[in-house]
């Protein structure tokens, strides 16, 4: 869980929810295969708020609510947003790409994540997660 307001907590929506992220997965199966993808979906794993009610409840939870919120999100650019993910998020799954990789990633998805690109070369995108309450009585 995520830190959210108070009394709450946040956990991604699916990547369906989350465009740029499904993006770059699907850059990732592509350039490097199903690990790395893999890695990058799993924030996205928990994407289902009658799931996640089921589960806090069958923990013993009470009150369990899972409210759908939706912001957005600004990176310098896709380059860093990517290359975040890349050199610090892979490597925590013992994923780690070469340079070459790394190079061939970051240019498919400059070509992937333009749409997202503003005039002064920010990436700009939605980003959504379940804001989630629940009491232990």
């Amino acid at each position: 869980l995520r830190p959210g307001p108070p009394n709450g907590e946040s956990l991604w929506r699916s990547v369906d929810h989350n465009p740029a992220y499904r993006d770059v997965i699907a850059v990732l199966e592509q350039q490097v295969g199903t690990a790395a993808a893999d890695a990058l979906r799993l924030p996205y794993s928990l994407g289902d708020a009658a799931a996640i009610t089921d589960l806090l409840e069958d923990a013993g939870f009470v009150d369990v609510d899972a409210v759908a919120e939706t912001a957005t999100a600004v990176f310098p650019g896709s380059r860093q947003m990517v290359e975040a993910e890349l050199r610090g998020w892979l490597p925590l799954f013992d994923i780690r790409l070469s340079e070459t990789q790394i190079s061939a990633v970051l240019e498919a998805s400059d070509r992937t994540l333009g749409k997202y690109a503003t005039p002064s070369g920010e990436a700009v995108f939605p980003t959504a997660a379940h804001v989630v309450s629940a009491r232990k009585p």
